[in-house]
C-alpha cells in the first residue's frame, strides 16, 4: 500500500511537495527520447490508447457505487472505483485510494505556461520519471514509450515501497498548455487483480486543458538536497536534472522541459572571506564554465545585502538574451549560491517558479 507520510509523501497542499533526497555527486541526466525496453507482448498493461478531450465536465454517477469525479477546476474528470476515497487539491490533482487495499491512482494536471512541443513533452516525461520514481528502493524501468505525435506516453516501472514490491504504470498526455499524468500503483504480486479495473479508469479519463490556467505554473515541486545537508531548495518535479563538477566545485542544474529556464545550485570550495562583489564574481566565473550556452558576458545590474546576511544580485547576459537572479552566502568556508535564469522573452512564464525556488532556498538544508 502507498502511504502518505515520510520522505516519499504525497502532500495535498498549495503545491505538491515530493521530498526525495538526491545524492550530491551522482549524475542523473535525463534521456531525451523515451525508448521501449520491452516488446508490447511482454508488457503487463495494455498498450497506451490516447483519450480524447471532453468539453462537458460533470459528476455523473456510473453505478450506485462508482462515479465520475470532476476536478473543481474543470480541468479533468476520471472514474472513481466503487468504495474508493478521494483527496483533492484545488491546484490540479486528486489522490484516489482503496481503503484497506493496495490500489492507488494519482492524477496531476500541470500548467506549463504555454503549449509545449513534442520534444519538450518527452523531456518532461523523462524528468518526472527520474526525479520522482528513481529515488525508490529497487527502482527498475520496465518500459517507456511515447506515441508518434508525442502527445501521449506510458512509463512502467517496478520499485519497493515500505519493503513491498510495487508495479507502477504512469500515463502522460500533452494537451494545450497542460500536461496530465496518471500514476497507477499496485503490488507487483497483484497485477492481475488490478489490470481490468485500471484499464476502465484510464479509459474514463477526460480533460479540458483550458481550465488549467488558474493553477500556478509548474505547480508540482519537490525538495532537492545534497547528501551532506548543506543546502536544499524546491524545484518542479518535471524539470530535467544535470550534474557538473570541476576542481571540487559542484553544480546541480534543473532545466525547464523546453530549455528556456534553468535553476542551478553552485557549491564553490575554499571561498571564505570574500567581499560581496568578489563573491558575485566568483559565482559568475563558475557559471561561465557550467552554463556556457547561457553565461558568456554577464553584467551585474544590482547587488543587495539581505537582512539574513546573504547577498542577492541580479545580472543579465545581453549577448545571449538571459535574465538571472542569484542568492549567495558563505557557509563553512564555501560559497553556496542558487541561481534562476530565464530567456528574456519568457520571464513572465518562469519567474514565479524561480522566485519560489529562491524563496525556499535553505542553507543548511531545511529539516
Amino acid at each position: 500500500m502507498i502511504k502518505r507520510n515520510g520522505k516519499t509523501v504525497i502532500l495535498l497542499v498549495i503545491v505538491l511537495v515530493l521530498t526525495l533526497a538526491c545524492q550530491l555527486g551522482t549524475s542523473t541526466t535525463a534521456n531525451i527520447t523515451p525508448i521501449a525496453t520491452t516488446s508490447p507482448q511482454l508488457r503487463k498493461l495494455p498498450t497506451l490508447i490516447p483519450t480524447t478531450p471532453d468539453e462537458t465536465m460533470q459528476n455523473t454517477p456510473v453505478t450506485s457505487e462508482a462515479y465520475i469525479y470532476a476536478h473543481p477546476s474543470g480541468a479533468f474528470e476520471i472514474l472513481v472505483p466503487a468504495g474508493w476515497e478521494e483527496e483533492t487539491s484545488e491546484y490540479g490533482s486528486v489522490f484516489l485510494s482503496e481503503p484497506g487495499g493496495q490500489g492507488v491512482v494519482y492524477v496531476t494536471a500541470t500548467y506549463t505556461g504555454y503549449a509545449l512541443d513534442g520534444q519538450a513533452f518527452s523531456t518532461y516525461l523523462n524528468a518526472r520519471e527520474e526525479n520522482f520514481f528513481e529515488g525508490f528502493v529497487n527502482y527498475q524501468t520496465v518500459s517507456r514509450e511515447i506515441n508518434p505525435l508525442q502527445d501521449a506516453a506510458q512509463a512502467v516501472k517496478t520499485l519497493d515501497y515500505d519493503g513491498v514490491p510495487q508495479y507502477v504504470s504512469s500515463v502522460y498526455y500533452r494537451a494545450g498548455m497542460a500536461v496530465y499524468a496518471i500514476d497507477f500503483w499496485m503490488e507487483a504480486a497483484r497485477q492481475v487483480d488490478y489490470s481490468d479495473l485500471y484499464t476502465q479508469v484510464q479509459e474514463s479519463f477526460r480533460w479540458n486543458a483550458d481550465n488549467v490556467v488558474g493553477f500556478p505554473i509548474y505547480n508540482f515541486v519537490w525538495t532537492f538536497s545534497d547528501n551532506q545537508n548543506l543546502f536544499s531548495f524546491e524545484i518542479p518535479i518535471s524539470w530535467r536534472y544535470r550534474f557538473w563538477e570541476e576542481n571540487g566545485d559542484i553544480t546541480d542544474q534543473f532545466w525547464a522541459p523546453d530549455g528556456l529556464a534553468v535553476i542551478q545550485h553552485t557549491l564553490i570550495q575554499n571561498s571564505s572571506g570574500l567581499s560581496y562583489e568578489k563573491q558575485a564574481q566568483r559565482v559568475l566565473d563558475v557559471l561561465k564554465i557550467a552554463l556556457p550556452e547561457i553565461v558568456q558576458n554577464p553584467i551585474i545590474d544590482k547587488i543587495d545585502i539581505l537582512e539574513d546576511g546573504r547577498t542577492r544580485f541580479e545580472w543579465t547576459d545581453a549577448s545571449e538574451g538571459w535574465l538571472a537572479t542569484t542568492i549567495v552566502q558563505e557557509y563553512e568556508g564555501k560559497l553556496l549560491a542558487l541561481t534562476g535564469v530565464t530567456s528574456s522573452g519568457y520571464s513572465d512564464v518562469f519567474q514565479s517558479t524561480i522566485d519560489y525556488g529562491l524563496e525556499w532556498y535553505s542553507v543548511p538544508a531545511a529539516e
